[in-house]
């Protein structure tokens, strides 16, 4: 059995040998959707969530590159600068 596949990506064409007595599935397959669930983990510090979402967004919107250690370290220092206690 050789497959091969033609220009579209959802439905790949298969070919059979003619000497092979297996009935040809059908093959065209559609998508309509892909169920997705929530990522990340639950916010935990508050109000403070969402500004510190805010700074990430504004600096991905300028061009800044952020990884783990950005956001933790963004997340410190707006936690310290609002609530000395926290």
């Amino acid at each position: 059995m050789r497959i091969t596949y033609t220009d579209e990506l959802i439905t790949p064409s298969v070919t059979w040998p003619e000497t092979t007595n297996i009935a040809k599935p059908e093959l065209n397959i559609t998508v309509s959707s892909i169920p997705t669930s929530k990522r990340g983990r639950k916010l935990l510090i508050g109000d403070l969530d969402k500004e510190v979402m805010n700074f990430i967004y504004n600096l991905r919107e300028v061009g800044g590159v952020v990884n783990g250690k950005i956001a933790v370290a963004a997340a410190k220092g707006i936690i310290n600068s609002k609530n000395k206690e926290f």
